[in-house]
């Protein structure tokens, strides 16, 4: 059944076969964060450096505790033999399990973005963020020739992990870690400086504090 998932709703849970064996999803990401991602087709230009780009940020996925996992057309024969390319750029063995779909029943789950391409469904190329209590919190999808930006992954992961240990606080544009992130405009001046201390005003509703930074 295709539904179109929101931010906020339960991931929902499935089983599929994957590179790296049969794949509960919920037990899969259990407790932890979690990057789901979609790709269009095997062995094809940007899906690859895509494959590459999300291998070679697999440390600072584990860094920060987030399970990786990633879809494509194909089979799972196909699928291994993409991910040993993609050892074989990279230098390092793919930690990733790549999930088949050939019917479609996870694509559908998730109600996935797809174009029609010689008559044939074709997946845009779709990430998805989960928390730990499986809730998805992101989700964007870029048109099938424009490959993916990792590191606004990674920059909006660790924005709702700030913001989750933090508080009432907001991450502004262009935000990365270390930046000064934005006070609520509900709180007068007196409640900003006794919560936060020095604070940078630019205007009454637009207030700048500094926060440590999460790791």
């Amino acid at each position: 059944m295709t539904q179109r998932l929101s931010l906020g709703d339960l991931a929902p849970n499935f089983t599929g076969s994957s590179t790296q064996g049969e794949i509960d999803f919920h037990e899969y990401i259990d407790g932890h964060w979690a990057l789901f991602t979609t790709h269009p087709t095997p062995f094809t230009p940007v899906c690859s450096t895509e494959l590459i780009a999300e291998a070679r940020i697999l440390p600072e996925l584990a860094r920060r505790d987030i399970r990786a996992i990633t879809l494509a057309s194909g089979n799972q024969a196909q699928h291994s033999k993409w991910a040993a390319d993609i050892s074989k750029v990279t230098g390092a063995e793919l930690h990733l399990p790549i999930l088949d779909d050939e019917d479609w029943s996870i694509a559908e789950l998730y109600g996935l973005d797809y174009s029609i391409v010689e008559g044939k469904r074709n997946l845009y190329r779709s990430a998805i963020v989960i928390d730990p209590d499986k809730v998805i919190r992101w989700t964007i999808t870029y048109p099938r020739r424009t490959g993916r930006n990792f590191n606004e992954i990674l920059r909006v992961i660790d924005s709702q992990r700030l913001l989750d240990d933090a508080g009432d606080i907001y991450t502004p544009a262009n935000w990365v870690p270390g930046d000064k992130v934005l006070v609520p405009a509900k709180l007068d001046d007196a409640a900003v400086e006794a919560r936060y201390g020095a604070y940078d005003k630019v205007l009454d509703y637009l207030r700048y504090v500094e926060l440590p930074e999460r790791a």
